[in-house]
């Protein structure tokens, strides 16, 4: 009797040191009641990033040997992306895109300090960002159904929803971090959440998802007249020290050609968990100055043309002005021009004709592929790399586009790595080519440079009219050649005072109306109405005041 009350006892202690550890070491396991057509899904989410700013999200599935990895790498000054769907066996991962014939094209270990391999031949070396946020958990709910059985396939309608809820560990109970973790959820429950309790979060997830399945069903007539897919899914896109950035992406379907998705960003300072905003980090919303230096910076042009000027009528200070910028480019780009490999041989060139041959070819097969997948695009280029190793589709679109179907149908067909990008107006305009209303061919033609920002201030400035049709380029934006000689009237008008200023004429108080920087004359208007043109070095300053006393022709 003593044994078996014994052996109940230690029976009984070692259920509670299971129990206790299944508690303290991740998500507590519940028996959920699931239907048939409901999944509930929980991934550790790990934020790795490498020292030139790529970055991984690694997300694993619990109680599997499922992984899917979020590569977001840089290429030719643009952000791109891969998404690796495969298994994870003893911490080594092996992923392959579908067009890939079979080869490897992400291979590595995982371990707790990061992931280190290779991709796409490539030498990698991911770890963990140094951040009090070190990883954290997804629960993704879904529920699919299909209209009833008797329809016949081409009336059948489908209901997918998936929604998610994200949340940082934290293991020590911080209250910025739970304060963080009510702030991403909010949109879909204003309670804090516990990733232990996933029968709650369960609940709060199929009643929202509750009024779109009853709208999609309907009553009567009004029942299953559409398919209907939601889908939200969390990513993690930077951690340090002191901030915390996550997306959360959507996509909603109603029937029709497309649906409608994007992303919502949120930014967290992790001293009070705030959620930040442009406001937090301007130091005045309201500087207009400041906001153009921002938006310049943005999008520095960055050409190495000759930008010597000679000639006795040009002035002292447009020369200064052009030294003055072209050392500060060519400081700007001295670590930013191409090496040269080789001079191209004869092989070369016959490739580079042979790929501009090939290159309208595949624009009229991908423009076929565009109807059949009755994408909402418009196809404006093509280009194959001089190895064949890739090949290049642009495109303008007035939403954003989901391709990823017809880029898989393209790899298929073409048998190497595709890759569409979408162009603005101004890169189409760019690419076709024409004539300004000046009658000489388009700026961003002949100047290969990136684009600068135009704005209606450099117009301003030059006293331009601000008709709209006059001051549009071909591209319906802005034209490019207001910025030619921004920069020239910005220097010449430094020092002439500003049109309303008011000053003595002849012992007569007058008004400046308009001033012409480049012949540095001034036109006033007198307090009898008399309208004079003078000459700037006429302007003296005496007590504070601007003076003119000079006799009028």
């Amino acid at each position: 009797m003593k044994k078996i009350i014994f052996k109940i006892i230690i029976l009984m202690t070692i259920s509670i040191i299971i129990s206790c550890s299944n508690e303290n070491s991740g998500t507590k396991k519940e028996n959920i009641q699931l239907s048939e057509n409901e999944r509930l899904e929980i991934f550790d989410i790990r934020y790795l990033t490498s020292e030139n700013g790529e970055y991984l999200n690694v997300l694993l599935k619990e109680n599997s040997k499922s992984v899917f990895v979020d590569y977001v790498f840089y290429e030719n000054q643009s952000i791109n992306a891969f998404i690796f769907d495969t298994e994870i066996n003893d911490g080594y991962i092996g992923a392959k895109m579908p067009h890939d014939n079979g080869t490897a094209t992400m291979t590595g270990n995982l371990s707790d300090a990061g992931f280190s391999g290779k991709i796409y031949g490539r030498e990698v070396n991911f770890v963990n960002a140094k951040s009090p946020l070190s990883d954290a958990k997804i629960v993704r709910y879904s529920f699919t159904n299909v209209s009833p059985t008797n329809a016949s396939e081409e009336d059948k309608k489908i209901f997918e929803y998936y929604s998610s809820i994200f949340l940082f560990n934290n293991d020590k109970k911080s209250a910025i971090i739970d304060k963080i973790n009510l702030d991403i959820n909010s949109e879909i429950t204003s309670e804090k959440l516990d990733i232990n309790k996933l029968s709650d979060i369960k609940n709060i997830l199929s009643n929202n998802m509750l009024w779109f399945y009853n709208d999609w069903a309907g009553e009567d007539e009004y029942a299953y007249k559409y398919n209907y897919a939601s889908i939200s899914e969390y990513g993690i896109d930077y951690l340090s020290e002191k901030i915390a950035s996550i997306n959360k992406y959507f996509y909603e379907y109603e029937g029709g050609a497309h649906g409608v998705h994007g992303k919502i960003y949120k930014v967290y300072s992790l001293s009070n968990g705030e959620r930040l905003k442009i406001e937090d980090i301007l130091i005045d919303v309201n500087d207009l100055d400041l906001l153009n230096k921002i938006d310049e910076e943005t999008h520095k042009v960055e050409d190495n043309e000759d930008n010597n000027i000679e000639g006795e009528d040009v002035s002292e200070e447009i020369k200064n002005m052009v030294d003055k910028e072209t050392h500060h480019k060519n400081h700007r780009n001295k670590n930013k021009i191409f090496n040269i490999i080789r001079i191209a041989d004869e092989n070369d060139i016959e490739q580079f004709n042979i790929n501009k041959k090939d290159s309208i070819e595949a624009l009229k097969i991908c423009k076929e592929k565009v109807i059949n997948h009755n994408l909402d695009l418009k196809l404006i280029s093509s280009y194959y790399f001089l190895d064949r190793a890739k090949l290049l589709f642009e495109f303008i679109a007035e939403e954003r586009v989901d391709f990823r179907e017809l880029v898989k149908d393209l790899a298929s067909h073409f048998k190497i790595r595709i890759e569409l990008r979408q162009i603005g107006v101004r890169d189409e305009a760019r690419a076709i080519g024409g004539c300004g209303i000046c009658g000489r061919e388009l700026c961003c033609r002949v100047k290969r440079s990136k684009f600068e920002t135009i704005t209606i201030k450099m117009a301003k400035e030059q006293s331009i009219l601000l008709n709209t049709m006059k001051i549009s380029g071909q591209c319906g934006r802005l034209m490019c050649c207001l910025a030619h000689e921004y920069d020239a009237y910005c220097c010449l008008k430094k020092d002439l005072p500003k049109v309303g200023t008011k000053l003595i004429f002849n012992s007569v108080p007058a008004i400046i109306k308009d001033l012409n920087p480049l012949s540095k004359k001034i036109m006033i208007e007198t307090e009898d109405k008399r309208i004079i043109y003078i000459n700037v070095h006429d302007l003296k300053n005496k007590n504070g005041s601007l003076v003119a006393n000079i006799k009028t022709e």
